[in-house]
This record gives structure tokens, C-alpha cells and sequence, in this order.
């Protein structure tokens, strides 16, 4: 089982994994540790992290970014928001916030839950492949609202993981330096954080020893790396609309390509001070726009942001007795970190230089990380406590005396380690209700609603009993009413004649105050839990559905490279089958079917795939033969053909040897001499002319004999005999 951590951020998201020794934050399906907090929802199928983030410039209307901060919050939270989310946003009868995409509204609360789902997988093959996550931690801005971080913790069970703890990132990235750094037994350290993210900037003070880490104070803007990058493209927008006379600021696909291609440019002026030029290919109709931007005209345009940030810091300090000189170091964390103007101002503000010895990106998971392996019973990890701070005021509401009065349950930098306990005196039934106090910045002050039942008296005293839960909520744990009851007693005495009892008289009775406790018993109303069990059969519907369509995909992909290894292997016996039906034949089957596969059969189920591949299986087993069977008749015609010119060249040879033997012989003749002893026989001369003597040729010699043909040249030719080969009808031979 897996100890993870998580820190879902609005722009990405880190996942880290306690192991033996170590917290290693995981790579993604990508090999990337970054995951994109991109929803992107396509015909038939969900894309999550890199994969939405490549569908997001096609798509821009199916695709969902920049939700984590919306969740738990009503739609008029976020309306100022705009196109920021790429789908459209709606609002229901409840006045929550939902996006509508492919004919379905789906609330924040679901797509962070398939965020979720995403996390899962990414463990699952990281951590050998393990099922089950043990225990999960996710970290959440310190300016989460109590419905908020109940929300991240509904949208976990909706994807079918049981978040243990939502800490917030100041929790996190304290741990994750206090682990850390070597402090000694006796030292203490106080230590400024800045965390620049995307959405905005979080600064904490805490103090750290050896064993312990507590937070004094915090404080938060909503400025971050997104408002940034709005500066770059409405600047870029306004120079390509004059220069070019276009107008692109309604134009959603190419905003999101003009801002990937300024964020990387953000970059390069947070390491070089000279002009940066900008170039973009066919930006619109074929126009390709350049221009150039330099670091101190983007300082320019930042200048009220940045201006922004420096008063959180400041606030931040003034609300600690901490000062300056007391402070060890300023450790800055996130993105926009990055940038020199707001290292300038943290340094100006604190009076210390910025440390970046925490891993910008890295350390609020690796804080989450390490909390889950000390919740966890895999691991024995030395203990570290870390003391939260509440960073919004909350007050608890009731009724006294038919007036609404207000009582302070904790106030911002209160410890949320320690329960709380108040009395009040209230009118029966009582009903409290937590909120926000009137100088937090949250517009919806409304926590949550207690109904206490039990009692049938008008008016009473009550003790109430506060704790926050394992999300950072604070909750009503224990309501207790004391009063003192009036009992009314009557002393007696005894007669000493009579042996009896004696009542007094009315003006001898006594009253005593007799103290009286009662546990009542009390209901959270408000707000109503949602509908976990229908959210997650829906999640899994859609996960069933993913996965269906990823295997129809795999299908299709099998399919399409089986097809071009069979071609390839049929394509190698060209030169020799290139005229033959059979090849021909099957050639042509290959277009079909690469015809059908990039048109018709694009949509088609994982059956028809198989089908496909089956059906091109058993034709390449059926060439198979034919291809063998046709190699085994070329063979056996070359064979006949090595046998007919051997034939033929023997018998040239024996004519040749015939022919030169009878050479050899004339010759032979020739140059021979008469023989010696010849026997002559008298013979009488009866013409005209001188006798000449007439010489009998000797005996002739012996011709060699000639070779008699081989037994294999009476052999009968078995090409001209009949074959069951050449008369297969299978192949018309």
C-alpha cells in the first residue's frame, strides 16, 4: 500500500511517495513530474495532465484549467473569472458553479475528482504497481475556506480515495524545511517563507527548534504567476492589433497558443536583462508576428502587482512581534519565485537575502509526503510536530433574549491544535451558527449550522466545545447546559413524649441551589452533505467508459500495425510473386483495409478490430501456404531445368569424346610405319607401268571402347510424370 502525498496546484500538480529512506516525488505517464491540472473531455473519452494540455488549444470549450481554487465556492465567487476556466460556466438552481461541456454540467467538485483519478493511476504505476493507497495527505492554500477543503476531501471519495488529512501548504512546506535542516537541541529559528504560485502568493513566519515547527502568522493575496502572464498577452495582444490592424482578443485559440508562447518568454527575461524577441508562425491567416520585450518593460507592467505582494509581506510582519533581525533566513518557494523584481522586494521588506535551498516546485509535496508517513503505520519516522494557525477569524451566532449575539470561537493566529471552549447563555431551542468574522476578506461568511435539541426550558447556560477535524474545519464537538436548580427542603424534629414526627410550621423552610449538568445532543443542519454515493457511481461510470475506449484504442493500434508488418512481409516477395493473382490479390485487401481504418472504421468497437485483425491473420496464413507451395514448384522446375542441361551437356561431352577419339585414331593411322614380319604373298604384275609394290595395312587397332549411358539416364523424368502438386485446384495449376 502507498503513503502519497499531494499537492494539487492550480497550474500543476506534484505527487510524492514515502519509501524506505527517502520521499521521491513520481514521474507521470510523460516521464514528467509536473502534471498539468488540465480536465480535457473528448468524444468518447477524458484526457487528464499532459494529454488535456495537448487537447486544450483544439478543444479550448471541452477543456477545464484553472478549477482547483473554485471548488466549495458559489458561482457569484468566481463569475469575475471569465473565460479563464476554457469551458463555459453556468450556475444552478443553488447558485453553485458548474461547466458545461459535451452536453453534460459538471461542478468543480467532479473535475478535480477526476484529478484525482489521474493521481491514483500515476501511483498505481509508479509504486509497483499497488492498488491501494494507504494513507493520503493533500495540501491546500492557506486561504481555503472550511467548505473548500471539504470539498477537496468529497472530491477524493468521489474518485474512491480516503484522504487522511488536508493540511494546508504553509503545514507542508514547514515540515519540509524543519526535516530538512540540521537544528540543534537549544536553537531556534525563525523563518519567512514566500510562495509565489500561480494563483497567488502565501508568506509565513514560523518558528522552528529541533522537534517542533510553529506557524506565527500568514498572510495572502490572489497575485500570482496567472496575473503575470495576463500582463504579457493583453501587452502582446495590443502591439499585434496595431502593427498587424487584426483584431485576436476574442479569438480563445489563439490567446492560449500567444500565452504558452509568453510564459516561456517570462522565463528567459528572469535570466537575461536584453530585448527578447518574440517570433510566432502563422498566428492568424497566415501572418507570421514578431516583436520584442525586455525585462524592464515587463517590470513595468507588473509594477502594481508587485506592489501588491510587497504590502502582503509587510503585513505579514507587522502581524508577528518577530522582526528582522530576529529572522534566520527567507526561504522563497513556487514559480514566479523566480522572477529578480520579486526577489527584490522580498529582500527590501525582510532585510535577509532569499534562500532557495527548498525545492521551488518540489517542497510542499514533499511536505504532504513526509506528514503521510508519520500518519502511517509502514513507517517509523522520527516526529515532528508542526502547529497550524488559523488564518480566518470565526465567530459563533445564537440567540439571547430574542437578539442575535455574536461570540469569538478563534481568531486568526490561534492555534488549531488546541480545542476551545466557551459559555454562553442562550434562548431554548438553540441553534449555533459558525461564521467568518466581519474583517475576513470572504464575502460568503457562512460556515455551517447546529440544531441542539433535549431540553424544554426557555433559557439556559451552555458550555460549547470547539475542535478542528483532520481537513482543518472547525466543528462543535460537545454542548453541555448548566444551570442551578431551586430545591425547596422542610427540617423536621422529633417529640421526645410522643416518639413522632413533627412537622414545622411553613416559616422554618429552607431552599438550597443545587447544581445540574446535562449533555444535549445536537445535529449539523447546514450545509447538506452532498450526495457522495450518486457522484461516485457517475466517476466510475466515466472511468469504466475511459477505460473502454483506451482498449478500443489499443485495438485499433494493434490492428494498424499488424497491417503494415503483413504488407511488409508480403511486399518482400515482389520481384518474385509481382505478377501473380494471389499477390496481387492480397495487395489489394491491404488498401481496403487501410481505407476502411483511417475513414469508416475510425469509430468503430474494439470487435471490429478484431475481427479485422483475425480476418488479416487467416489470409496471411492462407499466402503462407500458397507463397510455399509456389517456392516448392520453382524449385522443382529449376530442378528439372539443372537436370535437362546436365542431360544436355553429357551427351555433348560423350559426342565431343566420340568425335575426338576418332581424331586420336585417323591420326594415329597416319604417322603408323608398315609392319615388319608381314607375310607376303607373290602376286604377278600384269600392267603396264612400272610395278609398285602394294603394302597390306597392318590389323587394326582396337577402338576404346565407348561409355554406356548411366542407369539415371533411363530413369523415368519425373517432371512428365503426374503429380498431385500440378493439379491443386486451390491454385488453378
Amino acid at each position: 500500500m502507498s503513503v502519497v502525498g499531494v499537492d494539487i496546484g492550480s497550474y500543476s500538480t506534484h505527487i510524492a511517495v514515502a519509501k524506505l529512506g527517502a520521499v521521491e516525488v513520481i514521474d507521470n505517464d510523460y516521464s514528467l513530474r509536473p502534471t498539468p491540472s488540465i480536465v480535457a473531455y473528448g468524444d468518447r473519452q477524458r484526457f487528464v495532465g499532459v494529454a488535456a494540455e495537448n487537447q486544450k488549444n483544439l478543444n479550448p470549450r471541452q477543456t477545464i484549467s484553472n478549477f482547483k481554487s473554485c471548488v466549495g465556492l458559489n458561482f457569484k465567487d468566481v463569475e469575475t473569472l471569465g473565460d479563464r476556466f476554457g469551458a463555459t460556466a453556468s450556475v444552478d438552481t443553488k447558485g453553485k458553479l458548474l461547466f458545461e461541456v459535451r452536453g453534460h454540467e459538471l461542478s468543480p467538485e467532479q473535475v478535480l475528482a477526476t484529478l484525482f483519478t489521474k493521481v491514483r493511476d500515476i501511483v498505481k504505476a509508479n509504486d509497483d504497481n499497488e492498488e491501494l493507497i494507504d494513507t493520503l495527505v493533500v495540501s491546500v492554500p492557506v486561504y481555503f475556506t472550511q467548505a473548500q477543503r471539504q470539498a477537496v476531501k468529497d472530491s477524493a471519495a468521489i474518485a474512491g480515495l480516503n484522504i487522511n488529512e488536508v493540511i494546508s501548504d504553509a503545514s507542508a512546506l514547514a515540515l519540509s524545511y524543519g526535516k530538512s535542516k540540521d537544528i540543534s537541541g537549544d536553537e531556534k529559528r525563525n523563518v519567512v517563507i514566500v510562495d509565489v504560485g500561480h494563483e497567488g502568493t502565501q508568506a509565513i513566519v514560523v518558528e522552528f527548534d529541533s522537534q517542533s515547527a510553529r506557524i506565527l502568522a500568514s498572510a495572502h493575496n490572489n497575485i500570482g504567476g496567472r496575473a503575470f502572464d495576463d500582463e504579457l498577452v493583453n501587452h502582446a495582444v495590443s502591439i499585434i492589433e496595431d502593427k498587424y490592424k487584426v483584431s485576436i482578443k476574442d479569438n480563445v485559440k489563439i490567446l492560449n497558443r500567444l500565452r504558452n508562447i509568453l510564459e516561456k518568454t517570462k522565463k528567459q527575461m528572469s535570466a537575461n536583462t536584453n530585448k527578447i524577441p518574440v517570433q510566432i508562425d502563422s498566428l492568424m491567416d497566415d501572418t507570421d508576428v514578431n516583436f520584442t520585450i525586455d525585462r524592464a518593460e515587463f517590470e513595468k507592467m507588473i509594477a502594481t502587482k508587485i506592489a501588491t505582494i510587497k504590502e502582503t509581506i509587510e503585513d505579514l510582519m507587522a502581524s508577528t512581534t518577530v522582526k528582522s533581525e530576529d529572522l534566520f533566513s527567507v526561504e522563497i518557494v513556487g514559480g514566479s519565485t523566480r522572477i529578480p523584481a520579486i526577489k527584490q522586494v522580498i529582500e527590501e521588506v525582510t532585510g535577509l537575502q532569499t534562500s532557495t535551498t527548498l525545492n521551488a516546485d518540489e517542497a510542499i509535496a514533499r511536505g504532504c509526503a513526509l506528514y503521510a508517513a508519520s500518519l502511517s503505520s509502514k513507517f517509523i519516522t522520527k516526529k515532528y510536530h508542526i502547529t497550524p494557525a488559523v488564518h480566518y477569524g470565526i465567530e459563533a451566532m445564537f440567540v439571547h433574549g430574542g437578539q442575535h449575539e455574536k461570540v469569538l470561537v478563534s481568531d486568526k493566529g490561534d492555534s488549531i491544535n488546541e480545542p476551545v471552549s466557551i459559555e454562553i447563555t442562550a434562548d431554548l431551542p438553540l441553534n449555533v451558527a459558525l461564521q467568518y468574522t466581519d474583517s475576513s476578506p470572504i464575502e460568503d461568511k457562512f460556515i455551517s449550522l447546529y440544531k441542539v435539541d433535549g431540553t424544554e426550558a426557555k433559557r439556559g447556560v451552555f458550555n460549547l466545545k470547539f475542535g478542528f477535524d483532520t481537513i482543518g474545519a472547525l466543528e462543535l464537538k460537545e454542548v453541555v447546559m448548566t444551570a442551578e436548580e431551586q430545591l425547596t427542603k422542610k427540617r423536621k424534629s422529633v417529640s421526645p413524649d410522643r416518639g413522632e414526627d413533627m412537622e414545622e410550621s411553613e416559616n422554618d423552610e429552607t431552599t438550597e441551589l443545587v447544581p445540574c449538568r446535562t449533555v444535549l445532543v445536537f445535529a449539523k443542519s447546514m450545509p447538506e452533505p452532498r450526495n457522495i454515493v450518486e457522484l461516485r457511481d457517475e466517476e466510475m461510470s466515466m472511468i469504466h467508459a475511459d477505460q473502454v475506449e483506451i482498449q478500443r484504442q489499443e485495438e485499433k493500434n494493434n490492428l494498424e500495425e499488424l497491417l503494415f508488418k503483413c504488407r511488409h512481409e508480403v511486399e518482400e516477395h515482389n520481384e518474385q510473386l509481382g505478377e501473380e493473382e494471389v499477390y496481387t490479390n492480397i495487395i489489394q485487401f491491404f488498401e481496403e483495409t487501410e481505407n476502411w481504418l483511417y475513414e469508416e472504421g475510425e469509430g468503430a468497437p474494439k470487435s471490429s478490430y478484431l475481427d479485422m485483425a483475425q480476418t488479416l491473420h487467416k489470409k496471411m496464413k492462407v499466402f503462407s501456404v500458397w507463397v510455399e507451395k509456389f517456392q516448392q514448384m520453382k524449385a522443382r522446375e529449376e530442378e528439372k531445368r539443372l537436370f535437362l542441361e546436365r542431360q544436355q551437356q553429357r551427351q555433348q561431352e560423350q559426342e565431343e569424346y566420340e568425335e575426338q577419339m576418332r581424331q586420336n585414331y585417323h591420326q594415329q593411322q597416319q604417322q603408323r610405319s608398315p609392319p615388319r614380319n608381314v607375310r607376303k604373298i607373290p602376286v604377278v604384275y600384269e600392267g603396264d607401268g612400272d610395278y609398285v609394290p602394294f603394302h597390306q595395312p597392318p590389323q587394326a587397332q582396337q577402338a576404346p571402347k565407348r561409355p554406356s549411358p548411366t542407369r539415371f539416364a533411363h530413369r523415368p523424368d519425373p517432371f512428365f510424370s503426374s503429380h498431385p502438386f500440378f493439379g491443386d485446384s486451390m491454385f488453378g495449376w
